[in-house]
């Protein structure tokens, strides 16, 4: 010890009793500890999340064999064909540096030289 001459003779006594004491051996078994700790965790688990998740599973199949079938709706519907010799649409142009649209039912055409 650094302070051996400020030391009492009891205090040197007690420091060579204590010096001497060796620590006794260890009688805990680590694999029964983890066992234990386990089976302690398990006994207190809470069953909330369980019992939430099959409420929530009752719910959604009586909510589905509560539904009402869709009703089936018959509509007929008309629609106008042109013939094939009246086509309204322009044929398209040979150039391709001629920019062409349609507004309101007219063509409007612009060709880039």
């Amino acid at each position: 010890m650094q302070n051996e001459e400020r030391l009492t003779p009891p205090e040197c006594e007690l420091e060579e009793v204590l010096g001497n004491i060796k620590p006794a051996g260890t009688s805990i078994d680590r694999d029964l500890l983890m066992f234990r700790a386990g089976q302690s965790s398990a006994r207190h688990r809470s069953r909330v999340w369980q019992f939430s998740t099959g409420l929530l599973i009752i719910v959604l199949c009586w909510s589905l064999w509560s539904r009402p079938m869709p009703e089936t709706i018959e509509r007929t519907v008309y629609v106008k064909v042109d013939q094939p010799g009246q086509s309204k649409a322009k044929p398209p142009a040979a150039s391709l540096a001629t920019l062409e649209w349609r507004v309101n039912g007219k063509w409007h055409e612009l060709k880039l030289d």
